[in-house]
């Protein structure tokens, strides 16, 4: 019953400290060194280690939702990937949220490799990543990377018939072009978005394409 393998489970653990494979905390067990998880883990074969990750992506989720790290990288290496871009994705948001930049890139890296992995692509997903990835990098002034990010969410937003979204991004590379110094060509991009904006009578993205004409006046 489950008391007896309970009761079995704690023997073995506590046989384990003995051994000085694990050591023993407030909070749980951990191995005693990172040799010994890394000969462990490797023992383990993969189609295993997917259900172990998987059932302690489940656990987390329900236990320690703000682990938003710990969650991506369990569903990654499970390979859950809508879940894993989902984390991933929140995670580049903590992390922009406090102004570290390049970790943000790097978990939107991640989450963009999970989303690349789903057997239906769910392009609006897709979208929405390489936009806030193109905006971060735009932050942090990885330009290059911002304009081919942008244009890859205005080729889904295109495809999926995504107006507002079109205009959104299209003030995003507006901006972007203005910054780079090519002030004709920012102009040009902002009266695109201005007409894509009235169309669907988008206030906001409307004020944005006028503020980013005279930008480049």
């Amino acid at each position: 019953d489950y008391s007896h393998r309970k009761s079995w489970v704690i023997d073995r653990l506590h046989e384990l400290v003995d051994l000085a494979f694990l050591r023993e905390s407030r909070t749980g067990y951990g191995f005693s060194h990172d040799v010994v998880r890394s000969v462990v883990y490797e023992a383990v074969p993969p189609s295993r280690k997917r259900r172990l990750h998987r059932r302690a992506g489940e656990a987390l989720e329900e236990l320690s939702p703000g682990s938003v790290e710990s969650l991506a990288i369990h569903f990654d290496r499970g390979e859950v990937w809508s879940k894993a871009a989902h984390w991933y994705r929140q995670a580049g948001e903590q992390a922009r949220a406090v102004y570290a930049g390049a970790q943000a890139v790097e978990y939107y890296d991640r989450a963009l490799t999970a989303w690349s992995h789903l057997d239906t692509r769910d392009e609006a997903l897709g979208l929405r990543l390489y936009r806030e990835r193109g905006r971060i990098c735009q932050d942090v002034g990885r330009f290059d990377q911002a304009e081919d990010d942008f244009r890859a969410a205005l080729g889904l937003a295109r495809r999926i018939g995504g107006v507002a979204s079109e205009a959104r991004i299209l003030n995003h590379l507006s901006y972007l072009t203005y910054q780079r110094g090519a002030y004709d060509e920012a102009a040009r991009i902002a009266a695109e978005a201005l007409d894509l904006a009235g169309r669907v009578e988008d206030d906001t993205e409307v004020a944005t394409a006028h503020f980013n004409q005279a930008n480049a006046l």
